[in-house]
């Protein structure tokens, strides 16, 4: 992949280079998840603490500056770029395709954040269908165990 050479200044230089590590043809030059999710662990942190890194902030300014003063020939050389974003890469070997969701889930969820589930016996199971790639898949799992609260960042 290659970003458009006029955007190239939209980018802060940090995130650049590792998007293009991460675009890399050789994997063993692309960053593992542990470094990813270090990298992005520390970014929300400094945000966190208001803890300002003035190169970061530096290229930030930059881009934004940058991405104001756009052209309108670049802007419309943009829109086409991913207007035809679609078309499949000569390299491609994956194709997505429609995933199913889970049928019923929303509505067992529903019944329990209203506290309908907790009226049936607790040892009681539950079944919910799903559909995959046009295999039926029943799930079975004990109404206490449904739900485990996830706490987000």
């Amino acid at each position: 992949p290659k970003v458009p050479d006029f955007m190239l200044n939209w980018i802060p230089e940090w995130y650049l280079n590792l998007m293009y590590r991460c675009w890399s043809d050789d994997p063993s030059e692309r960053p593992i998840a542990v470094e990813l999710v270090d990298l992005f662990c520390e970014v929300s942190e400094k945000l966190g603490y208001n803890i300002v890194d003035d190169n970061a902030m530096r290229q930030l300014k930059i881009a934004d500056e940058n991405q104001k003063n756009t052209s309108k020939s670049q802007k419309q050389e943009l829109f086409e770029l991913f207007s035809h974003s679609n078309k499949l890469h000569p390299q491609s070997c994956y194709i997505s395709r429609y995933i199913h969701t889970l049928h019923g889930l929303h509505n067992l969820l529903e019944e329990i954040k209203i506290g309908k589930s907790a009226a049936n016996e607790s040892n009681e199971s539950t079944s919910v269908n799903t559909h995959n790639m046009g295999e039926e898949t029943e799930i079975q799992s004990k109404k206490k165990n449904v739900i485990k609260p996830w706490i987000g960042l």
